[in-house]
């Protein structure tokens, strides 16, 4: 069953959750076109977070594979923010943000924080995603929020002291002196990814983009 949290962005105010088993039933508050829209664009942030880290992912372990950790460093200093932007556009942005930064770009607002403490709040349950709406000068903006846990691969940078790679310590204590993003457990809340997709200029985009997925899941 899939868990979703959606929230007034343009109050910050939560407003309610609950388990869905398809993205295609409607809310009792939300009109059929409403939750049309809505499922369409969860669809396409899917999309796009996936494409995002698999690329990523594909990166690190070349990294890893050629120079170790200390060589993947760089992969998330440099070709990450290049990756999120090679998948981003003019209506639609895709970026990872966290509350225990490395890279200060990647630090989380006050708003964003409220919503990593949920994904990490383990007592109830977290949701699989978040989503939110705001208010845009065009129309109105569609965000989603989706947890990025630590994986195995992580921790030779990221894990605890007796985990962390001798020469990715020697890097990072030259790049980052106040480095926050250490001492993490397998599974552990990392961050987590954002999508915003501006609505309705974006929807030729996401029509396209999820038109082109079911063509490649079909193939």
């Amino acid at each position: 069953m899939r868990k979703i949290l959606i929230f007034a962005l343009s109050f910050m105010l939560l407003a309610g959750c609950g388990k869905k088993s398809d993205r295609k039933e409607p809310s009792s508050t939300t009109s059929t076109s409403e939750a049309q829209d809505q499922q369409l664009l969860a669809e396409a942030s899917d999309i796009l977070i996936q494409t995002f880290s698999n690329d990523l992912r594909s990166e690190l372990l070349a990294a890893l594979n050629e120079g170790g950790p200390a060589n993947a460093i760089t992969v998330c200093e440099i070709r990450a923010p290049e990756i999120a932007a090679a998948h981003s556009g003019e209506f639609w942005t895709v970026r990872r943000v966290t509350d225990r930064s490395r890279n200060p770009e990647n630090a989380a607002s006050d708003a964003e924080k409220g919503l990593l403490a949920r994904f990490r709040d383990t007592a109830q349950s977290p949701p699989e995603y978040i989503i939110g709406w705001a208010p845009s000068e065009e129309g109105k903006t569609y965000r989603h929020y989706r947890p990025i846990r630590v994986a195995q691969l992580c921790l030779k940078c990221h894990g605890r002291p007796d985990d962390i790679d001798d020469a990715a310590e020697a890097v990072l204590a030259e790049k980052y002196p106040s480095d926050r993003a250490i001492g993490y457990a397998e599974g552990d809340l990392r961050g987590m990814f954002v999508v915003e997709l501006h609505w309705p200029e974006g929807k030729a985009f996401v029509d396209s983009l999820v038109a082109a997925s079911k063509e490649t899941e079909i193939k």
